[in-house]
């Protein structure tokens, strides 16, 4: 929640709760729900392009322990 690089393999840290709410009021908090925000403008960019080309089935793959998997489903 602070900031701090916990990935080694990326050295970045794992704020992917940001996805999901807000953080706090920390500048790394905002930064990371920044960041959150264009990810989702990402994800809906994707979405159009796919349903653009009548894309009609998708892989999830996942390491689990997350609610997103289920909510793609």
């Amino acid at each position: 929640f602070e900031g701090e690089p916990v990935n080694a393999s990326e050295r970045r840290p794992a704020l992917h709760v940001a996805l999901r709410s807000g953080l706090g009021g920390s500048a790394i908090a905002r930064s990371a729900c920044d960041e959150a925000t264009a990810a989702r403008g990402r994800m809906a960019e994707l979405l159009g392009d796919l349903q653009a080309y009548a894309v009609t089935d998708v892989v999830n793959v996942g390491i689990g322990g997350s609610d997103l998997g289920p909510r793609l489903a």
